[in-house]
């Protein structure tokens, strides 16, 4: 009996090699068995092992990638609906303002209409054109000067060692 419990070992079969009293001690064997296993077998079963958690893991992973997917999908759709939403909201907006502005400037010219539709677009389209253009502007300065920034640092100095015989003039040649 084990102390502890209540099981008792069972006692090993006979084998071959018990019978010509080659047999290992029972402490050698594995899990307490006197019985040999094919060792080819319990490799095999090992791998058998490690083939179906492999597949499993596989499988995890593509069904993981698979719902990463879909919410990169649903929030792209999300993204994409809302921009609309708001710039159809935008839109709307300016074109009321346009609408309330000419109807104001239609009052001021004797109500006629035409005039005041036509004050109003000439106006709307000179601040959009003047808000592009300071836009572009700033963003090629910017961009300008970021260049400049970068090669300056290069740019031996006048005088300083091992400064190259046209760099020195200011040529750069």
């Amino acid at each position: 009996m084990v102390s502890g419990t209540n099981r008792t070992r069972p006692a090993a079969p006979s084998s071959p090699r018990a019978e010509g009293g080659t047999e290992r001690p029972s402490s050698f064997e594995p899990h307490g068995r006197a019985e040999s296993r094919d060792p080819y077998r319990e490799l095999l079963e090992d791998l058998e092992f490690l083939k179906s958690a492999a597949s499993h893991y596989v499988s995890a992973q593509g069904d993981l990638m698979r719902t990463r997917l879909r919410k990169v999908a649903m929030l792209a759709v999300a993204w994409v609906l809302g921009r609309i939403v708001l710039y159809t909201a935008l839109a709307y907006a300016v074109w009321m303002v346009l609408r309330g502005l000419s109807g104001a400037l239609a009052e001021l010219f004797d109500d006629r209409a035409w005039a005041g539709d036509l004050l109003t677009g000439v106006l709307f389209l000179s601040f959009v054109g003047a808000a592009a253009y300071a836009g572009t502007h700033h963003v090629f300065q910017k961009s300008r000067r970021r260049v400049a920034e970068r090669y300056e640092h290069r740019r031996p100095r006048r005088g300083a060692v091992g400064a190259t015989k046209g760099f020195e003039h200011g040529t750069g040649i």
